[in-house]
């Protein structure tokens, strides 16, 4: 046991010598405030946010999914940290966190036993739009004590939603956009009030599921009765983000797929594909510039 926390406090050391030096450079915003200094996320998209407020040193340990979902996971100065499978008790209590971050979706027992130990635990609430994201920023900017590197985080995104929102096309000539997902599993679509649904309309995409809410499962049948122009899909670090297309391409009920039989679908990297962070105004630039290639290349026309 003093040999793990001792090879720990020498991690940690290193990891704070990193991020001074990466403050330095100009490459880590740390929050100069008197919010928690050890602290410890749950989400992803907490570890995307976190990482324009603190250096990495302020962060106990991260949850193992930010390693393919957020963007730092190709960070060394953030992938070097301890990382945990999932949320429990144990686990956190074993950090020794001045802050534990959670999500409504959290297990509610381990929540409460965590409190019960005294450790101060915040939910941070679920983030639909652009709108909610800047509302978890400026909450987490006063928590960690870094409310300017917050509100400038801020000003930031506001500046290029409204960029995106200049650009946008009359509500006729934007495309049909459809977000799937298939991890072998059954195929699963994104309607109304999610992130990919607002990312896709600051793009200038119509969501062509959205007469429906949430994630929900979603058939080929349906998909090729929704017929829309794009389809959006998503991979995974580390493994061929070609794999859905592939799935898409060889399944015979799609035969007849116009997005799938002229090539319109486009490649979401993960840390873009479900960011209810500050990265949701990245994935709808991403999408803004696909859209403008296809129809460069004269295989988008104006939407139906």
């Amino acid at each position: 046991m003093k040999t793990s926390l001792s090879l720990f406090l020498l991690a940690l050391a290193i990891v704070s010598f990193a991020a001074l030096r990466a403050g330095q450079a100009g490459t880590v915003v740390v929050g100069s405030g008197s919010g928690a200094l050890r602290i410890l996320p749950t989400t992803s998209d907490q570890i995307d946010m976190l990482s324009e407020l603190v250096a990495p040193a302020r962060i106990v340990a991260m949850p193992e999914q930010a390693l393919t979902w957020s963007r730092v996971a190709e960070d060394p100065a953030w992938t070097c940290l301890p990382t945990f499978p999932r949320f429990q008790a144990e686990l956190v209590l074993d950090a020794r966190a001045d802050l534990v971050l959670v999500s409504p979706f959290a297990e509610p027992d381990s929540v409460a036993r965590i409190r019960d130990c005294g450790l101060r635990v915040e939910e941070l609430p679920i983030r639909r739009d652009l709108d909610d994201v800047i509302v978890a920023l400026r909450r987490l900017g006063r928590l960690v004590g870094a409310e300017e590197a917050a509100e400038g985080l801020v000003a930031d995104l506001i500046a290029r939603r409204d960029r995106l929102l200049e650009r946008l096309p009359p509500e006729g000539e934007r495309p049909r956009a459809l977000a799937y997902t298939n991890f072998g599993s059954g195929g699963w679509a994104a309607g109304r009030a999610t992130t990919i649904d607002c990312a896709m309309r600051l793009a200038g995409l119509r969501n062509a599921v959205a007469g429906r809410e949430g994630h929900f499962e979603f058939s080929f049948e349906e998909l090729l009765a929704a017929d829309p122009d794009l389809i959006v899909v998503s991979g995974a670090f580390g493994e061929s983000e070609d794999g859905m297309v592939a799935l898409l391409e060889s399944e015979p009920a799609l035969a007849r797929a116009q997005a799938v039989i002229e090539g319109r679908i486009l490649r979401l990297p993960p840390r873009l594909a479900s960011a209810g962070s500050q990265e949701l105004v990245a994935a709808a630039e991403f999408l803004a510039a696909e859209v403008r290639r296809l129809r460069s290349e004269g295989r988008l026309g104006s939407g139906r």
